[in-house]
């Protein structure tokens, strides 16, 4: 026990109004001089805000970026931001939801009683659904990128942002612990033989590793990967499930059975079931060791439900039902917030607010540490333009006419049917670059082939199109901005309109780049087969939102419904704006 937890202890032991007067300035006088930096602070239990929930919280809270969402067992789902303020509910069929999980969109996923999985927008309003065949064993997950990761016990199944399938896994074993997005953004994922499996973004294997006992639980960060096993040993591995920098696999036995872990940038830390918590370093060094002073199985400690950890950049949080404390990187022991007839677990936001249902029907939120920068989520390799300026250089080398309608049309398609049928896996990064290419016309000929070309290559129409149908269903958000060029600077009418119904698939802009490329266009006249394309992709893009954060798009569309179109195009553009203004 460290120096801070003997002195906060020993601060709460004191019957203060027994002191006498001297006493009590004596033991003032040592607070100020040696200790004032390392005692908890207990804080008041007024909340920054009260917000209704008709009915005991029943689900959540669960936070993203900067809003909330909770079901209340009055069947009321309600989408709020984290400063108290409704932006959405919607009506549920029961008062319990066995899987919810928000998205790095702000957006909600939701497993019901029936096995349906579906995505919500920040209004509440169901923008894709999906039917899964069995209940998953595990919480789904998300990657950075917006992919969300269902774990069923005998494989995984992953979702694009836009509700599309993009691959599946099956295993030979079940699962053992909760799996979660590993550090290339794929999942990581322990079985119950011993083994763990880390693969990569779009499918591939990265590596497998097997231990004598079965994982219990995962975590990790950029660099390394922690596994704390059932037999109460932790083994650090580094990002590649390789042993180190040592050779070997680092292994730490711990007092107790592990019941939550979370990963800092270059630390882990773990809380058993004694409520000790350990912190080491990602060669498997012990860094410190406190007793948090509330061990499970007693009245007055946590209840036998797990606690959960959160990782800051310099804070641990220990969350459980009746306590929230705050701790430094050096295991210092800084804030503590007693929660009286909570309905469920706490969240704390990077804001440092601390929010939890309570059971007289009202979500709380209580101000607790300063603002604290959490650890991005895991993701996929971003597509950029070097990425696809470097595939277009590659395919010049390799292939005699790059550039041709014909062998862009028969790569494209070969693309399409491993997408289809979900063989594409580590070539995925690969082929939306390639398309990416076709799309912007970036494909060139191979030196010595004549002068640079200035127009778009391929020169065919049919190519570029479908490179960027292929772009929209793949689902990932960062093609958008390439999209958005490719709308902006075509020439041919129905290349853009190719690219606005592809960002209309993706239906999500998080840049702002396609509504930016749609109110630019529409500052001129467009080709009503184009027109009718922004429309949609806009309406696409605020429906998966749920909210109007942009009103770039509905200036777009004002534009049209005033400008010299046909009556067919501005009777769209009146209708999408009805359309908007419902809530």
């Amino acid at each position: 026990m460290n120096k801070a937890m003997n002195a906060s202890h020993y601060i709460k032991r004191l019957s203060i109004k027994r002191l006498p007067l001297k006493r009590l300035a004596f033991f003032l006088g040592l607070l100020v001089l040696g200790l004032a930096k390392t005692y908890p602070e207990e804080l008041s239990l007024e909340p920054l805000f009260r917000f209704p929930l008709g009915g005991v919280a029943s689900s959540g809270p669960v936070l993203s970026g900067k809003r909330l969402w909770v079901l209340s067992d009055s069947k009321i789902l309600y989408s709020i931001t984290t400063e108290g303020v409704a932006s959405g509910k919607r009506s549920f069929p029961s008062r319990h939801i066995p899987f919810m999980l928000a998205d790095p969109y702000e957006r909600l996923a939701i497993v019901d009683d029936s096995n349906s999985l579906s995505l919500l927008n920040k209004a509440g309003q169901e923008v894709w659904k999906t039917s899964l065949k069995a209940k998953p064993a595990f919480s789904p997950f998300f990657s950075g990128d917006g992919c969300l990761f269902v774990p069923f016990d005998s494989g995984i199944i992953v979702y694009a942002p836009n509700g599309r399938e993009l691959w599946r896994k099956s295993f030979s074993s079940g699962l053992s612990a909760s799996p979660l997005a590993g550090p290339g953004g794929g999942p990581l994922l322990a079985l119950k033989d011993g083994s763990i499996h880390l693969f990569s973004a779009y499918g591939g294997l990265v590596k497998s590793v097997s231990f004598s006992a079965p994982a219990a639980l995962l975590s990790c960060n950029q660099d390394s990967i922690l596994a704390a096993l059932q037999d109460n040993s932790l083994v650090i591995m580094d990002s590649g499930l390789g042993p180190g920098p040592s050779g070997s696999f680092p292994v730490i036995k711990l007092a107790a059975k592990a019941v939550a872990a979370a990963s800092a940038k270059s630390m882990h830390f773990v809380l058993d079931s004694g409520g000790n918590i350990l912190a080491v370093d990602l060669l498997g060094n012990k860094l410190w060791q406190l007793q948090s002073g509330i061990p499970f199985g007693t009245p007055e400690g946590l209840a036998s439900d797990p606690a959960k950890l959160a990782a800051f950049k310099e804070r641990l949080i220990l969350l459980s039902d009746r306590i929230v404390r705050s701790y430094g990187m050096d295991g210092s022991f800084y804030r503590e917030l007693k929660l009286k007839s909570s309905a469920g677990f706490p969240i704390i936001s990077e804001s440092g607010t601390v929010f939890t249902g309570g059971k007289d029907w009202i979500l709380y939120a209580y101000k607790f540490e300063l603002p604290q920068k959490a650890m991005a989520l895991p993701k996929a390799k971003a597509l950029s333009m070097a990425i696809i300026e470097e595939t277009a250089k590659e395919e010049a080398f390799w292939t005699l006419e790059p550039y041709s309608n014909d062998s862009a049309q028969k790569k494209l398609a070969n693309i399409e049917k491993l997408m289809k049928s979900g063989t594409i896996e580590d070539e995925l990064l690969d082929a939306r670059a390639y398309c990416a290419a076709i799309a912007l016309g970036k494909m060139h000929a191979p030196l010595g082939m004549g002068a640079a070309k200035t127009e778009a290559l391929p020169s065919g129409v049919l190519a570029r199109t479908k490179a960027c149908e292929l772009l929209g269903m793949m689902g990932y958000p960062d093609a958008v901005p390439f999209l958005a060029d490719v709308f902006l600077y075509d020439k041919e009418a129905v290349v853009k309109s190719a690219a606005a119904d592809a960002i209309s698939m993706i239906g999500l802009d998080p840049e702002g780049m396609a509504l930016g490329a749609f109110a630019f266009a529409t500052e001129k006249s467009l080709d009503d087969r184009t027109a009718i394309s922004l429309i949609n992709a806009i309406l696409a893009l605020y429906r998966a939102n749920g909210s109007l954060d942009d009103f770039s798009g509905i200036m777009a569309i004002l534009r049209i419904a005033g400008g010299n179109y046909s009556a067919t195009v501005k009777s769209r553009a009146e209708k999408a704006l009805l359309q908007l203004k419902k809530p």
